[in-house]
């Protein structure tokens, strides 16, 4: 197992979104996960692992098991306690739906 680098011919982008095929290798794996983050002119996002089972997208988080790296990830959400004080600095965050195919 590896990272490898999905090149266009699995993933497309339109007006609804981002759209990726699974490679048909993926179905060798009992586990495995596509990895995934955007990048633009102020950064890159955080990742976002879609974990795989056979290659077929897990999609009930109770089929997780403590080995899959994404039953693995801890978000720590903090309540904003502080006054904005310019908010021309805010950033908002617009999000695309990702489908598997």
């Amino acid at each position: 197992m590896g990272n490898h680098l999905l090149d266009n011919r699995f993933w497309k982008q339109d007006s609804n979104g981002i759209h990726i095929s699974v490679p048909k290798t993926a179905a060798s794996f009992e586990r495995s996960f596509i990895r995934a983050w955007a990048i633009n002119k102020t950064g890159n996002s955080n990742e976002i692992l879609v974990p795989l089972k056979n290659g077929k997208v897990i999609t009930d988080a109770s089929n997780l098991t403590r080995a899959d790296q994404e039953a693995m990830i801890l978000y720590f959400m903090m309540v904003d306690r502080f006054r904005d004080g310019d908010k021309q600095n805010n950033a908002p965050i617009r999000i695309k739906i990702l489908t598997l195919r």
